[in-house]
């Protein structure tokens, strides 16, 4: 039976995880930071409001590469479904493609 402690137990996990990576400096505490230090640079942020100022950036980004992505793929989508000689052409990297990222 599902309860509330079976949805925390995974992020305690990966948290515990994170945790003793960094303290084992595994990687550098510039690529992993500990989760305290993550919290405090977290706390920082949000009391100076540069948080949002940050996250509306990524978020931009993101944005941006979606639209990227979308101008490339529809009209290829479009020219496979309407030109069976432009599907031919284009099949081996489009099925390249499929298996690498499916």
């Amino acid at each position: 039976m599902r309860t509330w402690k079976n949805g925390i137990l995974l992020p305690f996990l990966l948290v515990l995880l994170w945790y003793i990576i960094s303290k084992l400096q595994i990687f550098s505490s510039y690529l992993l930071p500990s989760p305290a230090a993550t919290a405090i640079t977290a706390g920082e942020l949000i009391r100076s409001g540069m948080l949002w100022q940050h996250l509306l950036i990524s978020l931009q980004r993101v944005a941006g590469g979606f639209l990227c992505s979308v101008v490339v793929a529809f009209p290829l989508g479009i020219l496979c479904g309407r030109s069976n000689s432009f599907q031919s052409w284009n099949s081996c990297v489009m099925c390249r493609l499929w298996l690498q990222y499916r």
